[in-house]
Formats: structure tokens, sequence, C-alpha cells
């Protein structure tokens, strides 16, 4: 998790506001991991766990709505063409692949509160 800590940092200034540096002793670990939960899949957070962080919903969903027209309109081809002309390829939108990886069970696995108030305890001395 350590090297995670600085975007982890970012995401909870600019998600809440929060400053883990000075809430962190005292917040408990339903309230840090409810918060956590809440991050946004725009957060930096998200995109280091997520090398496709880029490829969303809304891009997928335009991905396969584009696929589906481009089907329509070589079987319309097709039909009305008699023949006519060569069929047409299909297009082809790559796709990234997608690591199955649940960010927040990530950020929870084998890191408890104590080693977050370490975390920012060690890098309050070095600052």
């Amino acid at each position: 998790m350590e090297e995670h800590y600085e975007a982890l940092v970012s995401d909870f200034q600019r998600e809440y506001g929060i400053d883990l540096f000075e809430e962190l002793d005292d917040m408990d670990i339903r309230h840090l991991r409810m918060l956590l939960d809440g991050l946004s899949p725009n957060g930096t957070l998200y995109r280091e766990f997520n090398p496709d962080w880029y490829w969303t919903w809304e891009a997928e969903l335009l991905a396969t709505i584009a696929q589906l027209v481009d089907r329509m309109d070589r079987r319309l081809a097709a039909v009305y063409s008699k023949g006519s002309t060569a069929p047409m390829r299909p297009i082809h939108i790559p796709r990234p692949i997608r690591k199955l990886i649940e960010h927040e069970q990530n950020i929870m696995l084998g890191t408890t509160k104590e080693k977050f108030i370490q975390m920012i305890r060690r890098d309050r001395r070095k600052g």
C-alpha cells in the first residue's frame, strides 16, 4: 500500500477535502472503509490499480453501439446490393484487457488503520 500512499492522500483531499495527515488518527476503520469505497473511478488511486482506466462504461457503450450500427449497415448493404459488391468488412474496435481488480479490496487487503497512521507519521517526520 505504501507505493499508493500519495495517490490515496491526494484522492481524499480532492474528493472529501480531508487531510489524512490531520484526520486519520480520529477516524475509525468503518468510516475509513466507507470513504475508500466512495472514491471516484476518476481518481488517482483507481488509475494506479487499473491500467485501462480510460476505458469507461460510456466508451464501452459507444463501441457497442458503433458495432451494432455497423452490423445493421452491412446487412442492409448485403440485402440491397443483390451481390453486386463485395461484402463489407466489419469494424473492429479494440478494447483493453481488463484486470479483475476490485480497487477497494486491494486498498484494504493487509492494510490496517495502524499502518496508515504509521505511514502518515513517518511522512510528517520527513516533511
